[in-house]
């Protein structure tokens, strides 16, 4: 159930985009972690559509629809959520450094997705086993991508090596570790674990398709 209403998405939206409503509702609501949350479907006269999502003990924050960064409710949600949580147990952070995470983290969002575009272009068009093979090693590219963006030394334990550029499930590993650390945050960092893994093994296993 939402915790806002529509006036308040509503207003909210005009805020940040500096245009006017034409539409609006609540989409799909989500019961995780700990956090009801809802994702509102709205529709602007001169700035798109957008998905908003807010939920109690969370801030509210807007993602587009029409730029093919968020294709989805499940896309924003998990999205929104991953970095609000972050956000929210991070008190030690200057505002403008999470700003500039955010922002960071858009990019990186970006990057990944041009590369998911690029792999529903090939499966669209597969006939061969070859070409469902490449759909596989792009998804491959595209995690590495991610795990590059994610990883920081600075999440190393002492002693512990640099895992290899194309070792995601290592750095993706350590990066949740490091992203997301204290017990608070440990069944969030077993679930992310855990999509991350399947992510990789599943590319892998489309990789090597054979019928």
């Amino acid at each position: 159930m939402s915790t806002r209403t529509k006036e308040e998405v509503e207003n909210y939206v005009e805020g940040q985009c500096k245009c006017n409503d034409i539409h609006s509702k609540p989409e799909q609501s989500y019961n995780d972690l700990g956090f009801e949350v809802t994702v509102w479907n709205v529709k602007t006269d001169e700035d798109g559509s957008w998905w908003v999502v807010e939920g109690e003990g969370l801030p509210m924050n807007l993602y587009p629809q029409d730029q093919a960064y968020y294709f989805s409710t499940d896309e924003a949600y998990s999205f929104h959520l991953g970095l609000m949580t972050r956000l929210l147990n991070d008190d030690s952070k200057e505002p403008s450094k999470k700003i500039q995470e955010i922002e960071i983290g858009i990019e990186i969002s970006i990057a990944v997705r041009r590369k998911l575009t690029q792999a529903a272009a090939v499966l669209n068009n597969a006939i061969e086993s070859e070409e469902i093979q490449s759909v596989g090693m792009i998804c491959r590219e595209a995690l590495i991508v991610l795990g590059h963006n994610i990883f920081s030394e600075e999440f190393l334990e002492d002693g512990e090596e640099e895992p290899k550029r194309n070792d995601f499930k290592n750095r993706s590993r350590i990066a949740i570790s490091g992203l997301l650390p204290g017990g608070d945050n440990s069944e969030l960092r077993d679930h992310l674990r855990k999509i991350s893994y399947s992510a990789w093994d599943f590319a892998n296993k489309i990789t090597h398709f054979r019928y």
